[in-house]
């Protein structure tokens, strides 16, 4: 149990500042150009930590928590996982919804592609490190 709630905590401290990071530039132009109309001028809050709190589990879950040390292992599930989880909301928001775009599509499952390769990846790695400082 503490093995996993290090990945988790681990694969955290990798996920949240790299997504803050895009968000606050690329990603902020690039969601008020496409769809700046239906945005909110301030995200909920709430939401937003159910996101990343579920989204981390999923990275444990099927990314790293088998192997946190094989970081070629975990980038690439983490690739095909954020793959497949930014392309399930991106395309259903591009079936359904009048302002998304292809740009706006293509680009955030690409990001959600590295964002998670990393996050599986970097997370893996820095709890193995951790796992061993700590015994």
């Amino acid at each position: 149990m503490k093995r996993q709630a290090v990945v988790y905590l681990a694969t955290l401290v990798v996920l949240l500042p790299l997504d803050f990071l895009f968000l606050g530039s690329v990603g902020k132009k690039m969601f008020e150009q496409h769809i700046g109309e239906i945005m909110l001028s301030t995200p909920r809050v709430a939401p937003a930590i159910a996101f990343y709190l579920l989204y981390a589990a999923g990275i444990v879950v099927f990314v790293n928590g088998a192997a946190p040390g094989d970081w070629q292992h975990n980038a690439l599930y983490g690739a095909l996982f954020g793959l497949f989880c930014y392309a399930t909301f991106e395309l259903t928001n591009m079936a359904i919804l009048r302002s998304w775009d292809w740009a706006l599509v293509g680009t955030d499952i690409v990001w959600g592609a590295v964002l998670t390769a990393l996050a599986g990846a970097l997370g893996g790695l820095l709890a193995q490190w951790t796992m061993a400082k700590i015994g």
